[in-house]
C-alpha cells in the first residue's frame, strides 16, 4: 500500500502538468483559429454590381454636343460662313442664349439645330440648362 501512495505522489504532479499543457495548447489553437477566421472575414473585398462603360462620342467637324452636365467641345473655331450644328444628346430641352446676335433657341432632347455666324469675332453661347458656356471663335 505504501508503494501505491508513493507512486501516486510521484506521478500526480506529472499528470497534472501534462493535463495543464494539453488544455492550454487546445485553447491556444482555438483562439488562433478564431483569429484567422476574423482576419479573413474582415479583409473581404466588396463586389460591386456590373456597371456599363459609357460610350464616349466625338462630335464631328463644327458639331457641339449638349449633355445634361456638359458640352463637348466647350469651345470651337470656325471660318466665317461655316455652319455650327448643336446636337442635344440629353432627354431635356436645352436653352441656348447667344451674346451676338442676341438670340435664344430651345433645342428639344434628341434633336439638333444649326446656326451660321455672319461676323468675325469671339462669341459666347450660354447653355442655360446645364450652366455651361460655349465659346465660338469665327475667323
Amino acid at each position: 500500500m505504501k508503494s501505491f501512495w508513493f507512486l501516486l505522489i510521484l506521478f500526480l504532479p506529472l499528470i497534472l502538468f501534462l493535463s495543464y499543457i494539453f488544455i492550454f495548447q487546445t485553447q491556444k489553437t482555438e483562439v488562433s483559429k478564431n483569429e484567422t477566421v476574423k482576419q479573413t472575414t474582415t479583409t473581404t473585398t466588396e463586389i460591386k454590381p456590373y456597371q456599363p462603360i459609357p460610350i464616349i462620342e466625338t462630335p464631328g467637324k463644327n458639331e457641339i454636343f449638349l449633355y445634361e452636365n456638359e458640352t463637348n467641345p466647350s469651345s470651337l473655331q470656325i471660318k466665317l460662313g461655316e455652319v455650327i450644328k448643336f446636337i442635344n444628346k440629353d432627354t431635356k430641352t436645352h436653352s441656348l442664349t447667344f451674346s451676338d446676335p442676341p438670340l435664344t433657341k430651345n433645342i428639344p432632347g434628341g434633336t439638333d439645330w444649326s446656326f451660321q455666324f455672319t461676323k468675325v469675332g469671339s462669341f459666347t453661347v450660354n447653355d442655360e440648362t446645364n450652366g455651361k458656356v460655349i465659346t465660338v471663335i469665327v475667323s
